[in-house]
């Protein structure tokens, strides 16, 4: 009896000395149980409906993208494009490389989407798989290295002594004795 009363007491004094820190933002770690009770709470108040089935035909910006990339990848191909793509979207499939356009092709339609949504909206950030930001704006692409868009063939090679050439610097052999 005489415990409960002493802890009692003791868990008081140590609330009236903690008071001052807590009014000051200072409070002590929260636990496992606290942080679950708090989400519980959250959880009970506001009600989430379930999420319904998303399907693939819902997307179907994702998909003309997709039929594009593939037009632009697999040239040696026949492609139909029924639909032209909108001027933002066509000058950034422009500036992908065949590698990006693989990208596009394998990448689920929903997420795709998403990216396409994001990047017209404004948002800079990179997609699913590295893929660079969709502008809002069309933009002229000065390719980048390796940015063909599945056309042409393989790059050029250059040597190390014909890129020296090209700069105006030629080694000057010479044999010492």
């Amino acid at each position: 009896m005489f415990a409960r009363f002493f802890a009692a007491l003791i868990a008081a004094i140590l609330g009236v000395l903690r008071l001052p820190f807590e009014i000051l933002g200072f409070r002590p770690r929260p636990t496992a149980e606290s942080v679950a009770a708090a989400a519980l709470d959250v959880a009970q108040a506001h009600p989430v409906a379930p999420a319904s089935e998303v399907r693939a035909d819902l997307h179907p910006v994702a998909e003309l993208v997709r039929q594009h990339a593939r037009a632009r990848l697999f040239t040696h191909q026949r492609h139909d494009l029924p639909v032209p793509l909108p001027a933002p979207l066509a000058s950034w499939i422009a500036g992908l490389s065949s590698t990006q356009l693989g990208h596009v092709i394998g990448c689920p339609s929903e997420r795709l989407q998403k990216h396409i949504n994001a990047g017209l909206g404004g948002s800079s950030a990179d997609g699913p798989f590295h893929l660079p930001a969709v502008p809002a704006e069309p933009v002229r692409h000065v390719a980048s290295k390796g940015a063909t868009g599945g056309t042409g063939g393989p790059s050029r090679t250059t040597d190390l002594t014909e890129a020296l050439a090209e700069l105006g610097f030629t080694p000057q052999y010479s044999y010492r004795r």
